[in-house]
């Protein structure tokens, strides 16, 4: 165990543990490519992917995207668990009314079936990270409904009879 607060490294043990199960249950979805997926374009994505977290989040939230070794035809849950996530955060603020950020909605399985897409989803990601109007939008919270308070008043009680409550 690292030296310093216990209670912290049990906290970042178990977010790990359930960023692990996350991502594997994503990564059922992910789609088998028809060719084998190389490693650099594979992890030139996910450095891509990994850059826009950084530039939404502020680097406040710790997102770290895989890598890989080899040729693979299906993404691992360390790159495709992510990417899965930024596609359902974008379509969830597009859905809120976060501005700009309709234009970067993305299939994750699109980008993770094929070489083309993997070089679509390099060229999307590297944009999000710069798009500072996008970054702003997602930085503020969302709009609120306003909502108007709502006053009950209580109806007389006719002479000669109780108000009886209800438990």
């Amino acid at each position: 165990m690292p030296e310093g607060n216990p209670e912290a490294y049990a906290i970042d043990e178990a977010e790990a543990e359930i960023e692990g199960q996350v991502n594997a249950q994503a990564a059922e979805e992910a789609p088998v490519s028809s060719v084998p997926l190389e490693p650099t374009k594979v992890n030139r994505m996910a450095k891509a992917l990994n850059a826009a977290f950084d530039a939404i989040t502020g680097g406040e939230i710790a997102i770290e995207v895989g890598e890989v070794q080899e040729a693979v035809e299906v993404l691992p849950p360390e790159i495709y668990g992510p990417l899965a996530a930024m596609a359902e955060g974008l379509t969830f603020a597009a859905e809120a009314g976060v501005k700009d950020a309709e234009e970067y909605i993305f299939d994750p399985q699109a980008i993770a079936g094929s070489p083309d897409g993997l070089t679509e989803g390099y060229g999307l990601f590297s944009q999000m990270a710069k798009d500072k109007a996008l970054i702003d939008a997602l930085s503020e919270p969302p709009p609120m409904e306003e909502t108007e308070d709502v006053v009950v008043e209580e109806a007389p009680v006719p002479e000669g009879e109780e108000l009886v409550e209800l438990v």
